[in-house]
């Protein structure tokens, strides 16, 4: 049987914490809590940690990472950026040419594209039971087609015709698939979801495709449809490079916070994260603890409870 982990999600605020490991350093560790609108801090999550691509004390990390201008940032309220016909010609041509793809036709002047109803940054293409719409940074179906509920449930994603078009508009050549299932406190399947990036071998480059080129899969088993959201973030504009936090100093404020006595029940990965400071696209730790005392769902499966800190890795946040 494959060993699972229980991710649980706590909502911590920011805090700012001055002390380290060791006394010799006084870099400032900073918690972050990314924005999520779902409210689901009740719920726990399950997935392989062997999926995972965690860092190790023997990872070698640069000591400074690049920072990227998020060209369509988001907030609350809405995007935060000009909507404009070139944005909107370029939501078109992306959407065309997945269409292609997806129906192998060059010519998609038959299937007709309009504004979304209600997000004005979107045009879509509706057949009835799939909804496609593009903005400039990601294309994503809400279908009940494809057989894409039963694929969910069997995880046997990429010989589905849906998933070889996403793979195929993005260039995913050497997919890596990471699962994550939700429970719910009572041991029942609340969600699924599964992204795939582009497994390129090399450490950063799959910390650049997990974060910013990727096909993420979302289903919840009491309905029939699926989320497919098909990622493509423009990177092209650097801001710039930035010194970071070493990981062992961010393994240590870990140990010392939480009261962790074994290193190995620590693990990290990197990712890019645009709620830590709008506009911007910045480096982040996300640790996962283990937490033998914390209860588990009521279900067959062999797991691993967590809990998850997120960490900004640039040494001056302010």
């Amino acid at each position: 049987m494959k060993k699972h982990v229980i991710i649980t999600v706590l909502m911590f605020t920011m805090i700012l914490i001055a002390s380290c490991a060791t006394a010799a350093s006084s870099t400032k560790i900073t918690e972050h809590q990314p924005y999520t609108a779902r409210g689901e801090d009740d719920l726990v999550f399950v997935g392989d940690v062997l999926d995972l691509s965690f860092v190790s004390e023997e990872t070698a990390l640069p000591s400074s990472f690049p920072i990227y201008v998020d060209k369509y940032p988001f907030g609350q309220e809405g995007p935060l950026f000009l909507i404009d016909q070139p944005l909107i010609d370029l939501a078109t041509e992306n959407l065309k040419r997945f269409l292609q793809i997806l129906y192998d036709d060059d010519d998609v002047s038959q299937y007709t594209i309009e504004p979304h109803a209600m997000l004005p940054e979107r045009v879509v293409y509706d057949t009835g039971l799939t909804e496609i719409s593009s903005d400039p940074s990601a294309i994503k179906m809400l279908t009940g087609e494809y057989g894409m509920a039963d694929v969910m449930a069997s995880g046997n994603l990429l010989e589905n015709t849906l998933i070889q078009a996403a793979l195929a508009y993005l260039h995913i050549d050497n997919p890596k698939i990471v699962p994550v299932i939700q429970y719910t406190e009572s041991g029942e399947i609340y969600q699924y979801q599964y992204t795939i990036y582009d497994n390129s071998g090399d450490f950063f480059e799959n910390i650049l495709n997990s974060s910013f080129s990727f096909v993420r899969a979302t289903h919840y088993p009491d309905t029939s449809d699926v989320l497919l959201t098909l990622r493509k973030t423009d990177i092209s504009d650097l801001y710039s490079n930035e010194l970071v936090i070493p990981y062992e100093e961010a393994l240590d404020y870990i140990q010392d916070t939480y009261g962790v006595t074994e290193k190995s029940n620590i693990h990290a990965e990197v990712y890019y994260s645009n709620s830590v400071e709008e506009g911007y696209f910045i480096p982040c730790y996300k640790f996962f603890i283990e937490d033998s005392s914390a209860p588990t769902p009521n279900t067959t499966e062999n797991v691993i409870v967590y809990n998850v800190v997120h960490i900004p890795m640039l040494l001056n946040l302010d």
